[in-house]
């Protein structure tokens, strides 16, 4: 399967385009706006519990957040048919611009941890509707020889968000304080929302006059087909479980990062989000060797040895040291950790054939999130019983062990390049 690449000329294109410019404006803004809403509920929940607690409830808020993904994630894209996406997207987003106006006098009406508890979850659920419709409505905003180059700019924007938002949101909290940032958070989304109203689609979607059950019958199918595929494809498969051992390292990370800081390092909200900016560099900076250098991602070992890098560098910042060395070592972390990402997402792309690869992402999403909630709820308790040093060392160790396990476990890669002769691929 040969896979196109966008070059300077379509990147001109798209940027040339004034609808995908307004729809990606939209969403680094709203992204940008969601960071900052993170480091000032994360302020609030420090002031209430204090810092001994602080990877129990950043586990908690996390999982409040992710929590409306895995319940209505899987079915989104299916439902959101029912309504003009662009009405959604904007609806979505003014949702959100008037919870984080809201911030402040919710906060100090109800000053407990359950507050934001909610507030994540409701925050969680508007951006659930808002990603699906994001990618159904793209067709008909850019032509169809651009939609490769638009989607490898959008998927950018987390980790531009990440390197840039939290660090200014820790800037801004320790500055200014933690309600304005809510403000800020809200003016934000605002601004998204004009840009989007702003979006021009280049034909009308009628909304769907089919009945929700048929929407269910449909995904359960889809997504049965996905799971019948995985089991007479172990490659795939393996694939797949790499992929959930990543996501339960990165929620240990993020979680046991923000007490790192605050009980090892000792910093406050402005250093926390350099740390993580730092982190995110370090994936900008693996993604960029991955361009320059596309044939690293060929090495079929090259994810197991990112794993590896990244177990030993964590290993190692479990050890102490001072800010500076653990920005480098996370700057690392990050730069391992997207070289065995971006691999292992491009081979599904290569090798899951065009009828089932869309069934095979979204089930590799849901269990992506199920692993996320999962682990969240497990890191709690493994720190509590354990220590945060603890079980920073056992999970750089732990995933030096997997990385090798993973890396010499017999998996037949042709076998997924091809459906095998008798099996059923149907489309609903």
């Amino acid at each position: 399967m040969e896979l196109a690449t966008p070059n300077k000329s379509q990147i001109h294109a798209v940027l040339a385009n004034a609808n995908y410019v307004r729809l990606f404006l939209a969403q680094i803004i709203g992204a940008m706006g969601d960071r900052i809403h993170q480091m000032a509920l994360l302020s609030f929940i420090i002031v209430i519990t204090g810092s001994n607690n602080t990877t129990k409830h950043i586990a908690d808020i996390t999982f409040w957040g992710i929590l409306p993904s895995a319940i209505f994630g899987p079915f989104a894209l299916t439902l959101v048919d029912r309504w003009p996406w662009k009405r959604t997207m904007l609806l979505s987003t003014l949702f959100r611009c008037g919870l984080a106006v809201a911030m402040p006098i919710m906060l100090a009406k109800w000053y407990n941890i359950h507050t934001a508890w909610i507030t994540a979850f409701m925050l969680g659920t508007f951006a659930a509707v808002f990603a699906p419709c994001r990618l159904a409505i793209m067709p008909n905003l850019v032509p169809k020889h651009q939609l490769l180059t638009t989607n490898a700019i959008s998927s950018q924007v987390g980790n531009i968000a990440t390197v840039i938002g939290v660090p200014l949101g820790g800037y801004l909290v320790d500055m200014i304080g933690r309600d304005p940032c809510f403000y800020m958070d809200g003016i934000l989304f605002f601004g998204a929302t004009a840009f989007i109203f702003l979006l021009k689609p280049m034909s009308r979607k009628e909304a769907s006059a089919a009945r929700l059950p048929a929407y269910a019958r449909r995904f359960a199918e889809e997504f049965m087909n996905g799971l019948r595929y995985l089991r007479r494809h172990p490659d795939v498969r393996l694939t797949l479980l790499f992929f959930g051992y990543l996501s339960l390292v990165s929620t240990f990370l993020y979680v046991c990062l923000f007490s790192y800081s605050i009980e090892v390092l000792g910093l406050k909200e402005r250093g926390m989000g350099q740390l993580l900016g730092v982190l995110g560099l370090g994936m900008g900076a693996g993604a960029v060797l991955l361009v320059l250098r596309p044939w690293l991602g060929d090495h079929p070992r090259l994810p197991y040895l990112g794993l590896a890098g990244a177990g030993l560098l964590i290993w190692r910042m479990s050890q102490g040291g001072s800010s500076h060395f653990v920005a480098a070592l996370l700057f690392g972390v990050g730069f391992c950790g997207i070289l065995s990402l971006i691999p292992n997402d491009t081979y599904l792309q290569h090798h899951v054939p065009d009828q089932v690869r869309g069934r095979v992402f979204v089930v590799r999403g849901f269990f992506g999130s199920v692993i996320w909630l999962f682990s969240l709820q497990l890191v709690k308790s493994a720190v509590h019983h354990m220590g945060l040093v603890w079980v920073l060392a056992w999970l750089g160790l732990g995933s030096v062990v997997m990385a090798a396990i993973f890396g010499f476990l017999p998996a037949p890669r042709a076998s997924a390049a091809a459906s095998p002769k008798g099996e059923v691929l149907t489309t609903t």
